[in-house]
């Protein structure tokens, strides 16, 4: 074998060689290149699973903030709410249904992880603009409860000193009616026999003669009035009239022993009613009260047989 023979022989197999290590060398680099991606692409499996929890997590919130706005009762959120519920638990959805097919999507599907990756970067847009629509929400919301409570304080505040006029004017109206009712004076008691005279003893009293004074009140509206009067023996039980005439006070219908119309113009008036005594008198004493326009105008008490 010459020199030269030998000279190629060892050329080509440093060749050889060369060829055997460059070739386990590329398929090194590239088993460490195909690891290197499958680790990558299993890291942006699991940050893209998280960042769906996270996603989960904050459209969870968004529809928290709208529920609690709704839980004041304002009606005029409801509609705007409702609507924006809606659209938030849809895309919820989305994001359950993308997490759901991440975790079946395998590693080296790096074509779907893309996919998914850019839903994931689109939800990731559309929340935001969730996030300003309800802060929006709230802002208005906010505005709005303001001046309800501005209105309702006013109203109540209305409402009050509604209620304090009408008090004020009730009291008013009660004391111009007061004011207006007769006030009977100087009551006096005269007992008389069947021949008009004056007698004390008490088996002889056929007429019971009651005087008094109607007192001057320019604020009483003048005209025709009737007097009622009512008679209470010694057991506080009263005495009917042979008519059974009857007349309201404060509520309750009362009998009267008598009554007389007079003709009222305003100034001091004498007025007298009697009572013809029609049942057998008990010694004691007694009290006779005086009515007008549904009031108490006048009391007299006395006593007869002691």
């Amino acid at each position: 074998m010459t020199k030269q023979t030998k000279l190629l022989i060892i050329i080509g197999a440093a060749v050889l060689l060369i060829l055997a290590a460059g070739g386990i060398f590329l398929h090194l680099e590239r088993s460490r290149f195909t690891k290197e991606r499958a680790d990558f692409a299993a890291l942006e499996k699991e940050r893209m699973e998280e960042e769906l929890e996270q996603l989960q997590a904050d459209y969870g919130a968004q529809m928290d903030k709208i529920q609690d706005e709704m839980s004041y009762g304002e009606q005029f959120m409801h509609l705007s709410s409702d609507s924006l519920m809606v659209q938030l638990s849809r895309e919820r959805a989305r994001v359950e249904r993308l997490a759901d097919e991440l975790r079946q999507t395998k590693a080296t599907d790096n074509k779907r992880i893309k996919e998914l990756s850019s839903e994931i970067t689109s939800l990731r847009k559309v929340l935001r603009s969730y996030i300003v629509q309800v802060d929006s929400l709230q802002q208005l919301n906010a505005s709005l409860r303001r001046e309800n409570e501005e209105i309702r304080t006013q109203y109540v505040a209305s409402e009050q000193k509604a209620n304090q006029l009408k008090a004020e004017k009730g009291k008013l109206s009660e004391q111009v009616t007061r004011a207006a009712r007769l006030e009977a004076t100087q009551l006096s008691c005269a007992t008389l026999d069947r021949h008009g005279k004056t007698t004390r003893r008490i088996n002889r009293i056929a007429t019971l003669r009651f005087d008094l004074i109607i007192g001057k009140n320019i604020t009483a509206e003048p005209g025709a009035r009737r007097i009622y009067m009512r008679i209470l023996n010694p057991y506080d039980q009263p005495i009917a009239g042979p008519q059974g005439e009857q007349f309201k006070f404060e509520g309750t219908t009362l009998t009267a022993t008598a009554s007389r119309e007079i003709e009222y113009g305003g100034e001091t008036l004498p007025v007298s009613l009697f009572w013809n005594v029609n049942e057998t008198l008990l010694e004691g004493r007694y009290r006779a009260d005086f009515f007008s326009d549904g009031a108490i105008i006048g009391q007299i008490s006395f006593t007869l047989g002691k």
